[in-house]
């Protein structure tokens, strides 16, 4: 595929998944305001858990193009459909602790991430 048809489809992508994870944001957003809880804290243990990196480690090695103030911005799409799937699953929680929710919702996603690796792997074969 030509570079910059590859990089135009890159960027429908990611401004699919974006409009797509709006909703979900805004779920787990209440929900950690409704804790009295910082978002951004919280944002960092995601991105770790799953990344190894803070927000601003992503900004600062990021080859998706955004808003610099933003760390979402340079998340690609599948990046971004984890970070949403553990938001996701966070908001919907029913464990009171924020702390335990995140670590069950981070594991639950990488590992979901990695039966999906192994699933292609095994096709390819």
């Amino acid at each position: 595929m030509h570079p910059i048809l590859h990089r135009a489809i890159q960027a429908k992508r990611s401004q699919l998944q974006r409009t797509a994870s709006i909703g979900t944001r805004q779920t787990y957003t209440d929900r950690l305001l409704s804790a009295g809880a910082d978002y951004r804290e919280w944002t960092n243990t995601v991105y770790q858990g799953l990344f190894g990196a803070t927000a601003e480690d992503l900004r600062q090695r990021s080859t998706v193009a955004g808003d610099p103030a933003i760390a979402r911005n340079h998340l690609n799409p599948t990046q971004l459909g984890l970070v949403s799937g553990v938001e996701n699953r966070v908001a919907r929680s029913g464990v009171p602790d924020l702390g335990q929710a995140h670590q069950q919702a981070i594991a639950q996603v990488k590992r979901e991430q990695a039966v999906k690796r192994l699933l292609k792997r095994h096709a390819a074969h």
